[in-house]
């Protein structure tokens, strides 16, 4: 995208979970933006697009596999790794939409900085 910075969007409905992933990134040389609101994703990916967008599986208790698909429709050449909580495989599997890069479990911070690498082609 042209940026120094690869530009990553985390999407999660736990604040907290928003604050630490972003500290981690920036850390690590990212530039982070964060929101709990899956529409509020949404307006922030069409003001600015991301190299790769980490999303919860769900919000307020929800699956929601269309953000992922929405995100693409918009960009289709950005990434998108899954960072849920979800404990089952069909858990998992409803909340994995197709174009996803990864899905990883939370509380795997080794396994998201892989696949966000991964996702991003070494970039960061």
């Amino acid at each position: 995208m042209g940026q120094d910075k690869p530009r990553i969007l985390c999407v999660d409905d736990h604040e907290d979970t928003c604050q630490m992933l972003s500290l981690f990134f920036e850390h690590a040389g990212y530039e982070v933006g964060t929101t709990g609101d899956p529409e509020e994703a949404l307006r922030l990916a069409r003001e600015r697009l991301f190299d790769l967008y980490v999303l919860d599986g769900r919000y307020n208790g929800a699956p929601r596999p269309d953000l992922c698909a929405k995100l693409l429709e918009l960009d289709p050449g950005a990434s998108v790794v899954i960072y849920s909580g979800a404990v089952s495989h069909s858990e998992r599997a409803e909340e994995l939409c197709e174009g996803a890069r990864a899905y990883v479990a939370k509380p795997d911070m080794k396994g998201l900085v892989e696949a966000v690498k991964a996702a991003l082609g070494g970039k960061g």
